[in-house]
């Protein structure tokens, strides 16, 4: 069985992030297929010949999104 969140559960987290500063994320638009409730780009343009700096890069923005989110997540 898949472990996401119903449609409904979704739109109830966008709406209240919707009231809130969220910074430079973007939230989800609820539609079939999409199991995100907030979206940000790690990296525009990705350099694949630089591999290292490229991973260093993502591990980096990913790390930076998801403690956002926890502060997010404390304060609604």
């Amino acid at each position: 069985m898949k472990n996401t969140l119903s449609s409904c559960r979704k739109a109830e987290f966008i709406d209240k992030l919707s009231k809130i500063d969220i910074g430079r994320y973007r939230l989800s638009q609820v539609s079939p297929g999409v199991d995100s409730i907030v979206e940000y780009v790690l990296t525009e343009k990705p350099d694949f010949d630089s591999g290292e700096i490229l991973i260093n890069k993502i591990a980096s923005e990913a790390i930076e999104f998801s403690e956002k989110m926890m502060e997010i997540i404390d304060n609604i």
